[in-house]
Order: structure tokens, then C-alpha cells, then sequence
């Protein structure tokens, strides 16, 4: 095997929770080159911890002449993938146009294999995508990984941040909190007075913090900038991936609801508190030190029952 195509869409969750079945891969194909079609700015994250080899947008002409429901043959589809030994895409859903999607097959010289999630097991994603990317290669056991190793993102090849004025944990007199109040939908959002008031009792408490925002939280940034001011925290406003990375995995707790950066600290090692809604936590949980606090609605989720739930966490 010495070239190999991975194929996933999506944000940044969509993409870890793949990320256990990819390093599968690259556990069983050492040696192989691989490539990796995702969204460019969540895969460098894989691309700078020498998980995948390469990046390929998932806006890529080639990409979308491949997967296109009306993707016309050609010269330019079978140029591209007949140099692939094997092809592996990883869905949500089933969807056409895919290669592989009906089972695997040889097109443009190498196989193809589509993962398609199944639902109605209630089984996490990544644990579904780990398991049936190992039996459609064909492999009894993990080859050298487990689910777990395989789970954690290597951090030893990324860069630090300088300019995080956090001393690492060994050097450290106080506890370091990573909150992110956000996520890519409203509905999955614990109410950010919630989270700036365990921001506040945990600075009582003489912990250091940050709070962590994106573009899909804008709307929240000026009450996470007034709040962090107030009690001394500091906020960063869309971090570079890889410098997110390594100061989730030197948090002694990161509390945030369901999302990308959640799973990016559960990926990075740090002892997480996520907030669920309870339809979504057996699908999308992240798994490493993961706790989780969940109802049919988040925000019914109570402020005391997550402030006793952080506390002991930060006391363990």
C-alpha cells in the first residue's frame, strides 16, 4: 500500500471524530503516503501532527468533479485516482455519488470504501467509523492501536505559542480553565451567563483562565471580552489550531457545550466537561477524560449541578 486517499466533510468535529479511524490507517500503512481531503484549516491540525501527509480542500476541483452526484468520467476523476491503492470516505449519512458507496469497489485502480454512519444503533460515531473502517480493511485487530491511543491527537510535532502567558502545568501554582461558550448551533449552547458565572466562582478559587471564541460565536464576543476583563482571564478570539491545541492539552479542565473545540480538547488529553443535549450525547460524545452533563434541552441543564461537577473534577 502506498498511496492512500481519506475523504472527510465537515467542520472541525466532523473531522475528529474521524480521527481515530484515520490514525488506524496511518497505524496499519505506515509507510504510505497519505492524503487527506477535508476542510484545509481543521486538517492542518492532522498535517502538522504528521497523521495524514498531505491536504486536499474539500472545495478542490478534483474533489468535487469526484464527488459530485452528476460526476461526469473522465480523463481528470481517473488521472487523480488511479495513483490511489485505496480510497476511504467517512459519512454522516449515505450519500450519492460517492465511490464505494454501495460496498466498495475498483475504480480508477485502487478500491474504494464509503463508512457510512448507521444511526439507529445509537453507537458513538467514532467508535462506529474506528470499528468498520478496521473490518472493511480486513484487520482482526488494530494493527499496533487501540481506540483510545488512536483517539488522542499527537501533540509532540506542533508549535507552541509564545505569547500565552501560561507557565506549563509542572511550573504552575494555579489551576488553568479553557471555557468555549460556543458551538455551530444555538440550540446546542449552555447560556453564556451560565458559563461566565462558573468563570467567576472558579477565579474566586484563584484559578487562571481563558475563554476561547470563533466566528460562530461573534455575537457573544463583547460580553466574553467584558467578562474576561473583569475577572482577569484572557480571551482568545479565533486561535490558530494548533496553538488552541496545545493549551487545551495543559488545561487542568476545559467546560464548553457540543462542538469542534470540544472535541478538539477531548483529542488534545484535557479533562473535559461538555454540556449535551441527551439526543445528541450517545452519537457525538468525544472520548479520552470526557464527563458529561446532558437533558432534552441544554440549557435545562443546571448551573449548580455543572459548578459541583467542575469542582470535583478540578479537586480528582
Amino acid at each position: 500500500m502506498k498511496k492512500i486517499l481519506l475523504v472527510r466533510w465537515g467542520g472541525l468535529g466532523d473531522l475528529l471524530v474521524a480521527l481515530p479511524a484515520i490514525r488506524l490507517v496511518r497505524s496499519g500503512f505506515p509507510s504510505a503516503a497519505i492524503t487527506l481531503v477535508c476542510r484545509r484549516e481543521y486538517g492542518s491540525l492532522l498535517l502538522q501532527a504528521k497523521t495524514v501527509d498531505e491536504l486536499v480542500g474539500q472545495d478542490d476541483s478534483r474533489v468535487l468533479s469526484l464527488f459530485s452526484e452528476a460526476a461526469p468520467a473522465g480523463d481528470k476523476r481517473a488521472a487523480w485516482l488511479e495513483g490511489f491503492d485505496l480510497v476511504v470516505t467517512w459519512l454522516n449519512q449515505a450519500k450519492g455519488g460517492v465511490p464505494g458507496a454501495s460496498g466498495g469497489g475498483t475504480e480508477g485502480g485502487g478500491r474504494h470504501l464509503a463508512i457510512c454512519y448507521d444511526a439507529r444503533g445509537r453507537e458513538a460515531i467514532s467508535l462506529f467509523f474506528f470499528q468498520k473502517t478496521r473490518e472493511a480493511v480486513g484487520w482482526e485487530k488494530p494493527p499496533g492501536a487501540d481506540f483510545q491511543e488512536c483517539a488522542r491527537l499527537p501533540l509532540s510535532t506542533m508549535t507552541d505559542d509564545p505569547g500565552l502567558p501560561f507557565p506549563r502545568r509542572p511550573g504552575r501554582s494555579r489551576p488553568l480553565i479553557v471555557i468555549h461558550p460556543g458551538s455551530g448551533g444555538e440550540k446546542k449552547r449552555w447560556p453564556l451567563e451560565n458559563f461566565l458565572e462558573i468563570a467567576g466562582r472558579l477565579r474566586e478559587r484563584n484559578a487562571d483562565g481563558v475563554f476561547v471564541t470563533g466566528e460562530a460565536e461573534a455575537a457573544l464576543d463583547r460580553r466574553v471580552e467584558a467578562a474576561a476583563r473583569s475577572i482577569g482571564w484572557l480571551w482568545l478570539q479565533s486561535p490558530a489550531l494548533g496553538s488552541l491545541a496545545k493549551l487545551l492539552a495543559d488545561a487542568d479542565l476545559y467546560l464548553g457545550n457540543d462542538s469542534g473545540v470540544t472535541h478538539l480538547a477531548a483529542a488534545c488529553g484535557a479533562r473535559v466537561l461538555a454540556l449535551f443535549r441527551n439526543d445528541l450525547v450517545d452519537i457525538w460524545r468525544p472520548f479520552g477524560e470526557s464527563h458529561f452533563l446532558s437533558a432534552d434541552f441544554v440549557d435545562l441543564i443546571g448551573l449548580e449541578c455543572v459548578w459541583s461537577a467542575a469542582a470535583e473534577l478540578l479537586c480528582n
